[in-house]
């Protein structure tokens, strides 16, 4: 019993080795009604199946595994190619719609930006005209300066730029009109979006030898020139307070 215990052993292992070496089987192959044969009835199985595996010669014992996989491979490739095409599809109708949207918002914005562009030429070339004949001739320095700064504030409210440089805006203003000026820059450089609540601030960078826009300004800058050389400093407001002064009490001097 011990002897035929140790050879049925030795083919159960010679038949697992087979097994493996076979790939993946079918599932017919675990049919649970063979554990009920005799040893000799599985014997005759096995060296029928090994007959039939003499006559099929040399062949891919791993095609099984091979065709399943690549099953799979396809499969997923295939679902992968349907989501990709529904995709394609949803991106091309959005790209249409846009499309057809773009079309008739250019057809409109040509349509009013023409007649647009047409109005406002001749809006400004007509009020070129009247001002030049009823007006211009008449304003000062100062009020000419104050008719360019209305026009540029304007256009900063309707079309907002990130910075502005003034060079001495304030040179042919009154004490009055310099302190409107240097309020109406602050508001600006704090500004806020009317419809959002977001600030959307532009900064100004001006120079000056007035004290009103340093009373307002936040950050200050020194200008000097010597030997043919120009230097620029960060100074405090009081410092630049104080090279105003100086300047105005040298011009009085000198007058």
């Amino acid at each position: 019993m011990l002897t035929r215990r140790s050879v049925l052993q030795t083919k159960a292992q010679e038949f697992a080795d087979c097994i493996r070496r076979l790939g993946s089987l079918p599932k017919e192959s675990f049919d649970e009604s063979r554990r009920a044969l005799s040893s000799k009835q599985l014997m005759g199985e096995i060296e029928q199946c090994n007959k039939e595996l003499q006559k099929l010669g040399h062949v891919n014992k791993k095609a099984l595994d091979q065709f399943q996989s690549f099953n799979e491979q396809r499969d997923k490739l295939i679902d992968r190619r349907d989501e990709v095409e529904k995709a394609e599809e949803s991106i091309r109708s959005l790209i249409e719609h846009l499309d057809l949207k773009k079309d008739e918002a250019t057809e409109r914005t040509l349509t009013a930006g023409g007649a647009m562009e047409r109005t406002f030429k001749g809006i400004a070339k007509h009020f070129t005209e009247v001002f030049r004949e009823l007006t211009m001739q008449q304003l000062s320095g100062g009020q000419k300066t104050m008719v360019a700064l209305c026009l540029i504030f304007a256009i900063q409210r309707c079309d907002p730029a990130p910075f502005y440089i003034f060079d001495e805006i304030d040179a042919n203003l009154d004490a009055a009109h310099r302190s409107s000026l240097a309020q109406m820059i602050e508001r600006q450089a704090s500004r806020v979006n009317e419809e959002s609540g977001d600030p959307e601030p532009t900064q100004f960078i001006t120079t000056t030898f007035r004290p009103e826009l340093i009373h307002t300004g936040d950050k200050f800058y020194g200008v000097t020139h010597r030997n043919k050389a120009s230097t620029i400093k960060s100074i405090s407001k009081a410092d630049a307070l104080r090279i105003i002064s100086e300047d105005q009490n040298r011009q009085r001097q000198h007058a």
